[in-house]
């Protein structure tokens, strides 16, 4: 996300290594290594990059949307403008001190999600929670389509056109597994976020705090106490979910949520095909899903 063409590049001040960029030989690595030590003009220079390549995207959406007015399409074409992810930069360095995507920070998961098309007023902002989930029914509803049998989201599409004030969601929830397995419950205001290896707890104010600097489980512990058990009730879903599957036994991502499936350090057999495969457990431990407590 830091390769933005030189003319983008506008962000650049005399104090920030102006002269690294993403083509710029050695300019990458540098400041990837300056930026792991904190050294704040390094990270400002990866903000500015990452911003040059937001205001790259900006301009080619525009032209998007200048090639379907010459076209005439206005009228039948929507429109959407969504991320897969964010990015930490190396905004949670106590925990993550890297530019990647492998948290449950907002700095992640908070995403721009824009319509543009017939039927969606111009300029309007919604404050509500919603997620990538929601975007298919919300194009079939537009469509006026029925939504599939079987899906998570919901259509946002009476919010947007004013049809419907109810929220789309009142929780919603997070997980990662490819670095620190974790799992996350947010709802209008606040957010906790569980490390499954250690059972930590942490608590976000949303409003107050948008950058979730500050833990304040301690300071709300009867909204931390309530997030706290729905996220438990999810995650015991995910695991009636995940044992739904006649193979579930080799599912190694269970070893995070329940024990019996697999343990730190065994080697177990894994079904491929008509065969096994050996697998060693290397990465995750086993927790007890009612304590959050390391087992054996």
């Amino acid at each position: 996300p830091y390769n933005a063409p030189a003319e983008y590049d506008r962000f650049k001040t005399p104090d920030d290594f102006p002269e690294l960029d993403d083509t710029s030989g050695k300019g990458p690595a540098e400041l990837h290594r300056l930026a792991k030590l904190q050294n704040v003009h390094a990270i400002r220079r990866l903000q500015e990059l990452y911003a040059a390549k937001i205001l790259y995207v900006d301009h080619y959406v525009g032209e998007l949307i200048k090639t379907v007015h010459t076209l005439g399409l206005d009228n039948n074409t929507i429109i959407i403008l969504v991320s897969d992810h964010g990015q930490l930069v190396y905004s949670h360095p106590k925990d993550f001190n890297t530019d990647d995507h492998r948290s449950l920070y907002d700095a992640d998961l908070h995403v721009p999600l824009i319509f543009w098309g017939p039927g969606i007023p111009a300029g309007k902002r919604l404050d509500v929670l919603a997620s990538h989930y929601d975007i298919l029914p919300t194009i079939l509803a537009f469509e006026n389509l029925p939504p599939p049998a079987q899906t998570d989201g919901v259509s946002l599409k009476g919010i947007i056109a004013g049809t419907s004030s109810e929220p789309p969601h009142h929780h919603l929830y997070g997980e990662e597994s490819v670095l620190t397995p974790q799992y996350s419950i947010r709802n209008a205001r606040y957010k906790v976020i569980e490390t499954m290896r250690t059972g930590k707890i942490q608590c976000f104010d949303n409003a107050t705090d948008p950058r979730e600097l500050h833990n304040i489980c301690s300071e709300i512990p009867v909204e931390a106490s309530k997030l706290k058990a729905a996220l438990d009730q999810h995650i015991q879903a995910l695991i009636r979910q995940a044992k739904s599957y006649p193979d579930w036994q080799n599912n190694i991502g269970l070893a995070v949520l329940e024990p019996g499936v697999a343990r730190l350090g065994e080697t177990v057999e894994v079904a491929v095909g008509d065969g096994t495969v050996s697998a060693h457990v290397e990465a995750l431990p086993v927790y007890d899903t009612d304590k959050r407590r390391p087992r054996g």
